[in-house]
């Protein structure tokens, strides 16, 4: 298995490839160790608001951990 952290800007194509991570987590075909949240697409903060809210949605976190950058 495959341990991966994930580095995202929440944009739409970020959340969707964050969510095919998850479902592949899920599936034990990698271990997300972390998400690292970065300005791009919004801020930094509206990031982790909107990783944290689908972390929210998928039950997910409390085993996550997130790291701003």
């Amino acid at each position: 298995m495959r341990r991966i952290v994930v580095d995202v800007d929440a944009g739409v194509d970020d959340y969707v490839a964050l969510l095919i991570f998850l479902h592949a987590d899920k599936l034990k075909n990698v271990k997300i160790e972390g998400i690292i949240c970065t300005n791009g697409n919004t801020t930094r903060e509206n990031v982790v608001r909107n990783v944290v809210r689908l972390l929210e949605l998928v039950g997910r976190t409390d085993d996550i951990n997130i790291h701003l950058m």
